[in-house]
């Protein structure tokens, strides 16, 4: 019979510590540093001090003010981008859609929104459609804030999303993609800026409800969350990138100098996307956005009742279609998720 003496039990533990040492390094090697913590740590648009929910949500409509223009101003220099926010000019216009939104709001989104909007901010010039932060009462999140760029919102919310999409592919007048998210009778202005607003208030509600990790950490770990546990290893990289979906993480939005052409690239990047849970294409750009775009569809398609259809017409002629992957069971997981959160909340 093998027996430890005293030494052999201190070599043992020695050995014990050395590999617990080493998968503790392993298991965490693949996180990234947060770009964004320090900002979200320590910017004054994170003081609860400066919102009031006095008001409804539809209320909380204001013009950009010194502040947030601040942390947009911060956060493009993180993101690369070089605009810098200015006033919007037809700030009445967007309020009055908003409230027209308000109007005609889902009892369960407008609950939603009156918890979790503190803020609108309008401006132009932002570096993208919309951007998100959070606020802060110590340690708890307790809400967020929306800025939107006006300058995008004139046109229908077929059109619109169309545009987004396709800027992930070169300019061609042979080819297009075109994507549905409205029937005819919703097809508008208003449907658009609300399906913009659901998305930011994805980001809202993927931090007050704790879904993803805390954009104040300085390394975000999404292997311990249970919505993201199983496709991201971080912000940069999905389980899917070695084997289903190669180019996921070649692909930009609103890029300047795209790198795919629809006629070669976007049956195989949609097909791509098809063997995956990423129930759109915009949902596989990280984490985040995966949580966002989950939510917004599930409220598209569960609630709104609204088609997701997306059309790639080929230079030859040839139409493709594919739809969102929550519409047709290959993102059964996050409908199911987001089911459960919104009965839970």
């Amino acid at each position: 019979m093998f027996t430890f003496n005293k030494y052999s039990k201190l070599n043992f533990l020695i050995l014990f510590f050395l590999i617990v040492i080493i998968n503790c390094k392993e298991n965490t090697s693949h996180i990234k540093e947060n770009i964004y913590s320090q900002l979200f740590t320590n910017h004054k648009a994170g003081n609860k001090e400066l919102y009031s929910t006095l008001k409804p949500w539809q209320e909380r409509v204001y013009p950009l003010d010194e502040i947030h223009k601040d942390l947009i101003i911060q956060m493009n220099i993180l993101d690369n981008f070089k605009e810098i926010p200015r006033e919007y000019k037809n700030f009445d216009v967007i309020h009055k859609l908003i409230r027209n939104i308000a109007q005609k709001e889902d009892s369960l989104v407008n609950n939603l929104k009156e918890k979790n909007i503190l803020a609108i901010y309008i401006c132009s010039n932002l570096g993208g459609t919309g951007i998100t932060g959070f606020v802060y009462d110590n340690d708890k999140i307790v809400g967020g804030y929306i800025v939107i760029d006006g300058d995008v919102i004139y046109k229908k919310a077929n059109e619109w999303i169309s545009y987004k999409e396709s800027s992930v592919f070169q300019n061609t007048v042979s080819s297009s993609i075109a994507i549905t998210i409205a029937d005819s009778s919703n097809n508008t202005e208003e449907y658009a800026l609300n399906y913009i607003l659901l998305h930011e208030l994805g980001h809202i509600i993927s931090q007050t409800l704790s879904v993803l990790p805390d954009q104040r950490d300085k390394y975000r770990d999404f292997t311990k969350y249970e919505f993201t546990k199983d496709i991201w290893l971080n912000e940069d990289f999905s389980r899917y990138d070695d084997t289903l979906f190669p180019n996921r993480n070649k692909i930009k939005f609103y890029s300047t100098n795209p790198e795919f052409e629809i006629d070669s690239n976007a049956e195989d990047i949609y097909n791509s996307l098809n063997k995956t849970s990423f129930p759109t294409l915009y949902s596989a750009m990280n984490p985040d956005d995966y949580f966002s775009e989950c939510f917004v569809s599930y409220i598209s398609l569960n609630i709104y009742k609204q088609p997701w259809i997306l059309t790639i017409k080929k230079k030859n002629g040839q139409l493709l279609f594919f739809e969102n992957g929550m519409k047709i069971g290959r993102s059964n997981k996050e409908l199911e998720f987001i089911n459960k959160l919104l009965i839970k909340n």
